[in-house]
This record gives structure tokens, C-alpha cells and sequence, in this order.
């Protein structure tokens, strides 16, 4: 374990002495990432802490790899996600507050409701502002479609033959 006798712990990336506040255990680093801190710094182990900063630039430094391996080079909008993601915007502030409170796992992961609504509501602008293809109308997210002719029908009902409804209504005085 990284730690230093009169401050606490240690980041293992930066070297600096901080509260355990500011710094993530290495158990809870994502292993795709905790493998690009091990590459750069090999005394990184599963009892090392990393400082917030550090992990954000590791955790771009992944996203751009991925979206790079993917693609061949990020859009500007890709390019603005990693640079969001390094300055910590899409990530929960401060989630080892949280792991000292004995929450799980999964607790500690979780962000207030509105600010995750929040941000999925930016995220959703963002991607729906983006440059479409010739012939592609609207950039629509997973089950938008469905969500909007399940309201549709509800406000204007459901289409039935004439046959169904009477047979319907048949079985229902019976």
C-alpha cells in the first residue's frame, strides 16, 4: 500500500502525499484502465491509490484508444466527450467520500438523480445536434420511437377491426 507516515496515502501516479478523499483505491479502477496505469508505471498494484486528476487523464487516455481503434480518428464530438471525461464532468465528484461511508459497490458508483438526468439530457442534445447523413431524418436514442407511439396510442387509442372489438365486447357481457 501506498502511504506516507505523516500525510496518509500516496497517489501512486503522482507521488503526492493526499487524503484519502482525494485519491481512488486501485480495487475499484476499472482493469482496461488499471492496465494503462500499469504500463506507464509498473509498481501499480491492486493496493495502489490513484489521484482523481490521474485517473481522469488514464481514463481519457482509454476512451480515446478505444474511440481511435474503432474508428481510425475521433469526430469532434468524440474528441469533446474524452476532454469531458478527463476534466471529470461525466464522472461522480468525489465517490470515495462515499466508500468511507460503507456504502456497496454500486452505491458508491451512483450520482444524484437529477444531476445523471441532467447530464444524459446534455448528452442526448449533443448527439441528436450532430451532422446527419444525406437521407437520415432524425438521430433517434434506443427505444425513442417505441416511447413515442406508446404515448401515441395512448392519447388517440389503438386501432381495432370491427370483428375484434365485437368479439371483444361478446366475451365481456358473457
Amino acid at each position: 500500500m501506498n502511504r506516507n507516515k505523516q500525510s496518509g496515502l500516496v497517489g501512486a501516479v503522482c507521488g503526492a502525499a493526499r487524503p484519502r478523499s482525494a485519491l481512488v483505491p486501485a480495487a475499484i479502477v476499472r482493469h482496461t484502465v488499471a492496465d494503462l496505469v500499469r504500463a506507464q508505471y509498473p509498481a501499480w498494484s491492486s493496493d495502489s491509490y490513484i489521484c482523481h486528476d490521474d485517473l481522469a487523464r488514464f481514463r481519457g487516455q482509454y476512451m480515446q484508444t478505444l474511440l481511435e481503434d474503432e474508428k481510425g480518428e475521433l469526430t469532434a464530438l468524440e474528441q469533446e466527450v474524452v476532454q469531458s471525461l478527463q476534466q471529470h464532468d461525466i464522472v461522480s465528484a468525489n465517490i470515495d467520500t462515499m466508500f468511507d461511508q460503507k456504502l456497496s459497490f454500486g452505491e458508491r458508483l451512483l450520482i444524484p438523480a437529477d444531476q445523471f438526468k441532467r447530464q444524459v439530457s446534455e448528452l442526448i442534445d449533443r448527439l441528436k445536434a450532430t451532422p446527419r447523413q444525406p437521407g437520415v431524418e432524425e438521430i433517434r436514442i434506443p427505444s425513442e420511437r417505441a416511447f413515442r407511439e406508446r404515448e401515441r396510442r395512448r392519447i388517440e387509442g389503438i386501432v381495432m377491426e370491427r370483428k375484434v372489438v365485437q368479439a371483444l365486447q361478446a366475451l365481456a357481457a358473457s
